[in-house]
């Protein structure tokens, strides 16, 4: 099924409707390259034994806090056997370490936004019945991003690449669903002042499903248009379905009025949840989308570089005898997940949509 966008308020989008197909519908199979994948979502606790040291000489914070909850996803992960598997993550704490007052005079709170990515591979070993323990090692990234005050750096930003290694036990509730307990550590680096990072969680590991969350964004869009091409790959019979798409956005910011674009590519999940004579209600849902941005300096923030990533979530409706026509609602966001050390981050605001699925 090919679907083509039609102009509308602010933006422009088309989803395809999710209705029960004939059985010889191979899209109620999963695709051969989703076939074996997973995503991962683990919410658990976090230790950075930030100190003094994280910040530049003639600079002392009053106190330093260091939040404890943090969120791992597993972006893809694809099982190459049934003892290995290969996997890329990201990982943020829920709210950023916090220096306050670090020099006379000063009396705010400035945050120092650490995120981690990485690309392991993950062994697992049956040890009784569905109980079974998992060892992972490969590579991370650590991008910090500090802060100054006028001229003169606080805390630095950072880059580099480690080992990262980690181990834990699973527990197979059913052939979609896991739950996982582990710990995973990522190695400071001594010549940045960064420390070690120690992540605990307890996880709900599910198959082919999406990530409950979003972000905001320091530089702001007033108005914009943007069309979307989507395709569906992947469909249940009521309620789930998977398109890929790609998209065109044109943008003027709120504060400077500076005027860039976007091209994207991404996955949208999306869940009908109400079915009724007149419409079918659903909620969508798009993450990490590969997105080129044509600026990098909005409102006069730096969001980075130029390759970026595009999250959106809303509600929509399809009405029409056929299920054809498509109105929605929802909320968009640019950013590189802090994968380059800065990141204003575009915030799209309340977005509109109306397409035609065909």
């Amino acid at each position: 099924m090919h679907r083509l966008a039609a102009a509308g308020l602010l933006l422009v989008c088309m989803r395809a409707p999710a209705l029960a197909q004939t059985s010889d519908d191979a899209r109620t199979q999963y695709p051969k390259a989703l076939q074996n994948s997973f995503v991962t979502i683990n919410v658990g606790a976090i230790d950075q034994p930030f100190s003094q040291a994280a910040l530049q000489p003639g600079f002392h914070a009053a106190s330093i806090e260091v939040p404890r909850i943090d969120v791992r996803v597993m972006l893809i992960g694809r099982e190459l056997n049934r003892v290995l598997s290969a996997q890329a993550s990201y990982m943020r704490p829920l709210n950023y370490v916090a220096f306050t007052s670090v020099r006379p005079g000063d009396v705010d709170a400035h945050h120092v936004r650490v995120n981690f990515g990485a690309v392991t591979l993950k062994a697992r070993a049956p040890l009784h019945g569905r109980l079974s323990a998992y060892g992972e090692g490969g590579l991370g990234f650590t991008s910090r991003t500090g802060f100054g005050l006028g001229d003169a750096d606080v805390v630095t930003d950072a880059h580099y690449a480690s080992a990262l290694v980690g181990g834990g036990i699973e527990y197979r509730v059913s052939t979609s669903w896991d739950l996982t307990g582990g710990v995973t550590l990522s190695p400071g680096h001594a010549s940045v002042n960064q420390p070690r990072t120690i992540y605990s969680y307890a996880v709900n590991d599910f198959v082919s499903k999406k990530v409950p969350i979003f972000w905001g964004g320091h530089a702001q869009v007033d108005f914009g248009i943007a069309p979307h091409y989507e395709r569906n790959v992947f469909h249940t019979r009521k309620v789930f379905g998977l398109d890929v798409g790609a998209s065109a956005g044109f943008y003027k910011t709120r504060q400077n009025n500076d005027r860039f674009f976007t091209l994207s590519l991404y996955p949208l999940f999306r869940f009908t949840f109400l079915r009724a004579r007149v419409a079918d209600m659903y909620f969508a849902y798009s993450l990490a989308g590969p997105t080129y941005i044509s600026k990098i300096v909005l409102d006069d923030l730096d969001t980075g570089r130029h390759f970026t990533f595009q999250d959106f979530m809303g509600i929509g409706w399809f009405a029409g005898a056929k299920r054809n026509v498509n109105v929605g609602v929802k909320i968009n966001h640019y950013s590189n997940g802090n994968i380059f050390t800065q990141n204003a981050g575009v915030k799209i605001p309340l977005t509109f949509s109306v397409g035609y699925a065909f």
